[in-house]
């Protein structure tokens, strides 16, 4: 069941019986949220648990960074952010527009809080990231966010690239990147394929500079090669 249909079966619930809201319509809602929401990027969501009612929940996720430690290395800011709100929304939708909540990301191998979260009603969303140890925020310069990136993977058809070489340019803003694939096979994915990457990576790229260095790039030129190192294509990502 989606969010909204979920929320129509408890209403007709309520209408017939005339209670309010339950343990268990958050129970169902809980149970739902854990498959809607059961990735943050490429890192897998433990849990995701609520306590309150329809006027204040809490919302606590659980991911385990002794298994996704890199992945969540790789998160932007905007990611998270984008993520989180969603949840909120999706809370928001069931209950009330007017709803607060408040949440919180915990490793769990650590027990160390890595983001919280607030909403209340239709207000932006606050959010405030305490996971330094793991991803260095706008503290980085540009040449420690080129060798951050240097070795990060991506699967592009089933064939896995690697980044061999990243540069900024302060100059021009450009991004430079090039992919190398680390398997055979990357001449037989399509070139839509490898442009629809492209423009992914690219996004992901520009956001780290701008979240962890505090840049604002231009454009990202991203570049394929194959195994052997010979030249697919490239694109330009505008950001």
């Amino acid at each position: 069941l989606q969010i909204e249909q979920l929320q129509a079966e408890i209403e007709k619930l309520k209408s017939g019986s005339g209670s309010s809201t339950s343990d268990g319509d958050i129970k169902d809602l809980e149970k739902q949220l854990n498959k809607d929401y059961d990735e943050l990027g490429d890192v897998e969501i433990e849990d995701i648990s609520l306590k309150g009612d329809k006027d204040d929940i809490d919302v606590e996720i659980e991911v385990d960074l002794y298994d996704f430690e890199k992945q969540w290395k790789k998160l932007t800011n905007k990611k998270i952010e984008s993520w989180a709100e969603d949840i909120c929304k999706d809370i928001q939708k069931f209950f009330s527009k007017d709803t607060y909540i408040t949440g919180e990301i915990i490793d769990i191998d650590s027990d160390k809080t890595l983001v919280t979260f607030n909403k209340k009603g239709d207000r932006s969303l606050s959010i405030s990231y305490q996971d330094s140890k793991y991803r260095k925020g706008g503290n980085m310069t540009v040449s420690e966010v080129e060798d951050d990136l240097e070795g990060d993977e991506y699967r592009i058809d089933g064939i896995y690239f690697e980044i061999t070489y990243v540069y900024y340019s302060t100059s021009t803003d450009y991004i430079t990147v090039r992919l190398v694939a680390t398997q055979d096979g990357a001449d037989g994915i399509s070139k839509y394929d490898f442009e629809d990457a492209a423009e992914d990576i690219g996004e992901e790229i520009a956001e780290r500079f701008i979240d962890d260095a505090g840049m604002d790039p231009d454009t990202v030129v991203v570049m394929f090669y194959d195994e052997d190192n010979d030249f697919l294509y490239d694109f330009d990502y505008d950001v």
